[in-house]
C-alpha cells in the first residue's frame, strides 16, 4: 500500500540505523498490516527525500519484511477431534506462534486431560489416567511415554516452577506430541474405520466371510 514509507530509529544504538515500515494488506482478510525491515538499507539516498510507489516496491522486493504487525497466529485444526478438545489444542498452537510458551505448554496438558476424559478414564492423577489410556490400548507404549513427557512440562507450569524460561524449540517440540497423541486415540481410529467401511462396501455379500 504506497507511497506512504516511514523510518523509525531505534535508541541506544552506535548508528541510527532505520526501520523501514508500509503498510500492507493481508491476502487473507484484505485488512492493513504493517511491515518492517530493520538493516542499512532504505529506499532513495536520504530517509528525507520524496519517494515514490515504485521506488518503494522495488525496496520490499530485496527486503522482504522481517516482521509483520499484527504478528501472524497461526492455529491448527483436527478433523475427526471432539471440538472441544480440537479447539483447546488450536489454542495451544495460536499460544506458541506468538511465543506464549508457557501458556502452551499448560494447555496442551489440559488437552491431555480433556482426552482422558472424553474415553471415560475420569479417576486418578494425570499421571494414572494416561497410564490408564495405553492399558485400554488406546495408545501405544511410545505415545504413553511422550504423553508423560507433556504432563511433566505441563506439572511444572501448573505448579509456578518456572524460574527457568521455556525454549520455543521445546514448546513446539511439546506440541508435535500433543498432536501425536490426538492423531492415535481420535483421527487413526476414524481413517481406520472409514476405510474399513470403503472395503467392506467393496465385497460381494458371499466374499465377506472369505
Amino acid at each position: 500500500m504506497g507511497p506512504g514509507i516511514r523510518p523509525a530509529y531505534r535508541a541506544g544504538l552506535p548508528y541510527h540505523l532505520p526501520t523501514i515500515q508500509s503498510a500492507f494488506t493481508c491476502d487473507n482478510c484484505d485488512r492493513l498490516v504493517i511491515g518492517s525491515y530493520f538493516g542499512i538499507e532504505y529506499p532513495g539516498f536520504s530517509t528525507d527525500e520524496v519517494i515514490g510507489p515504485d521506488d518503494i516496491e522495488e525496496f520490499w522486493r530485496r527486503n522482504p519484511p522481517t516482521k509483520w504487525s499484527p504478528e501472524y497466529v497461526q492455529g491448527q485444526q483436527y478433523a475427526d477431534v471432539p471440538e472441544h478438545i480440537a479447539s483447546a489444542a488450536g489454542e495451544a498452537h495460536k499460544n506458541a506462534s506468538v511465543g506464549s510458551n508457557m501458556s502452551a505448554i499448560l494447555m496442551a496438558r489440559t488437552v491431555l486431560e480433556a482426552t482422558a476424559k472424553d474415553k471415560d478414564v475420569t479417576s486418578g492423577s494425570l499421571y494414572q489416567k494416561i497410564d490408564a489410556l495405553a492399558e485400554k490400548e488406546l495408545i501405544r507404549r511410545s505415545t504413553q511415554s511422550a504423553a508423560h513427557v507433556i504432563r511433566d512440562f505441563g506439572n511444572d507450569m501448573a505448579h509456578g516452577d518456572i524460574s527457568k524460561l521455556v525454549d520455543p524449540e521445546d514448546a513446539e517440540a511439546l506440541l508435535t506430541l500433543m498432536d501425536l497423541v490426538l492423531h492415535e486415540i481420535y483421527q487413526m481410529t476414524a481413517t481406520t474405520d472409514a476405510l474399513k467401511a470403503k472395503f467392506a462396501a467393496r465385497k460381494k455379500p458371499e466374499d465377506r466371510q472369505n
